[in-house]
């Protein structure tokens, strides 16, 4: 008689390994749209008009801003070091934009592993959808 040992699961991903993919490809669709948003210059930043902490929003392109480095972190007048004069920039070129997010911000989202598989795959079908020129943000 021989006994047959079951082989090991495969680990799942812990949630934070899900975290940083999901956050690298809304980086990558962020950055891949274009210019720079208040420049018009090339661009290699992604910005969250609402802060990575609020989850509800981390991954919604519709809170993600393309930024130069002096207009990201950079310069006296940039999303971080100004961020009055941000919001206000932001108000006025993107309000629907603006709106949008000022009502969802409050919305609560329980991040289980699912929900970043849900966010990756949304996330990849864009990124692929933009690569084959069927979609720009």
């Amino acid at each position: 008689m021989s006994i047959v040992v079951p082989k090991k699961p495969k680990k799942q991903p812990k949630k934070k390994t899900l975290m940083k993919k999901a956050d690298a490809l809304w980086s990558l669709i962020i950055r891949s749209g274009g210019n720079c948003e208040v420049s018009g210059e090339p661009t290699a930043n992604a910005h969250h008009f609402i802060g990575r902490k609020n989850m509800r929003l981390r991954y919604d392109l519709a809170n993600g801003v393309r930024l130069t480095y002096q207009n990201h972190v950079g310069g006296k007048v940039s999303a971080h070091n100004d961020p009055m004069w941000f919001v206000g920039w932001f108000k006025t070129n993107r309000p629907d934009d603006y709106d949008y997010l000022e009502k969802a911000k409050h919305e609560l989202v329980i991040t289980t592993a699912e929900w970043y598989y849900d966010n990756i795959q949304r996330l990849t079908r864009i990124l692929k959808e933009m690569e084959n020129g069927l979609l720009y943000k």
